[in-house]
């Protein structure tokens, strides 16, 4: 499997000088500890990355060519240049091909890249190689959702649930779907409230609760529902997921005008794949409906 030396222990290293137990101390080792730390931070990335390109031509080892190879993953990730971290992660995958994480850099670096039909493929070979894999399942899952195929995504989250890997998480997900899909029925309220008693006052659940009920035309139990949840996160006032749930109870009141005014308090999230699934895309959605066009300038 595929191994790497901890941040902890990189940073331990770099603070005390002391090399690990059977190695050399040596100048181009703390450069290497020195720079795996700094592709996790965007300001230093690029300095990271370029030490460990030059490392690179004399690692020594395929533990050595691994840690470098991952470390140069991660500094392209944070650079956003998801091309060249594609090019590290596959290879990584070559190397480790049964590695999660391997898999995983390799399939954002994917959809960060808008190759939607790539990634189900990488999936798919992962599921050859392991039958039923978690991991290429939730990935299926994913893809689809971020490529806006909320009812596939559903399919994916249901199989991971008739395999026993039900959780608060992905319920909470498969139920956050549905929304998107314009049918929100009971079961989906009933995944939500499982998902609710699965994590007692997770913020995020309850919201996706009190999203489903005001869907639904539940506009009591979507406010109180909201208020738990802004309890939970001690907010004076809404922020901008919860504007949209208020907005929703607005308009089943038929309160067009505070509807639309909330709808567009929410802004445009700055993460490319983060969109599709976001409150932002649901305001945009219910504008749509109300014959009102997107949010001016987001």
């Amino acid at each position: 499997m595929l191994t790497w030396i901890s941040i902890r222990a990189l940073s331990e290293r770099s603070k005390s000088h002391e090399p690990r137990k059977g190695e050399a101390a040596n100048a181009r080792k703390m450069k290497m500890a020195a720079a795996s730390l700094l592709v996790f931070t965007k300001s230093t990335a690029a300095r990271g990355v370029a030490l460990l390109e030059e490392a690179q031509k004399q690692a020594s080892g395929e533990r050595e060519k691994t840690n470098i190879l991952l470390a140069l993953t991660f500094g392209c990730a944070a650079q956003r240049n998801f091309a060249r971290q594609l090019e590290f992660a596959s290879a990584l995958l070559q190397q480790e091909p049964e590695s999660k994480l391997a898999f995983n850099e390799n399939s954002w670096a994917l959809l960060s890249l808008g190759r939607y039909d790539d990634a189900i493929a990488l999936a798919d070979e992962r599921l050859k190689l392991l039958d039923n894999d978690q991991d290429a399942l939730s990935m299926k899952m994913e893809t689809e959702a971020i490529h806006g195929s909320y009812a596939a995504a559903r399919i994916w989250a249901q199989k991971l649930i008739d395999q026993g890997k039900e959780n608060a998480s992905l319920l909470n997900s498969s139920a956050w779907f549905a929304l998107f899909t314009g049918k929100v029925e009971e079961a989906d309220i009933a995944m939500a409230i499982k998902a609710t008693q699965l994590a007692k006052d997770n913020a995020a659940i309850l919201h996706t609760l009190a999203c489903l009920y005001a869907e639904a035309g539940k506009t009591k139990e979507a406010h109180d529902m909201l208020l738990r949840g802004m309890d939970e996160l001690n907010l004076d006032e809404p922020n901008e997921d919860y504007w949209y749930a208020f907005g929703r109870i607005a308009e089943q009141y038929g309160e067009r005008e505070i509807a639309i005014a909330d709808y567009r308090k929410l802004e445009k999230p700055k993460e490319p794949l983060s969109i599709p699934t976001s409150t932002y895309r649901l305001a945009q959605m219910r504008l749509k409906a109300l014959h009102v066009e997107e949010t001016p300038g987001k």
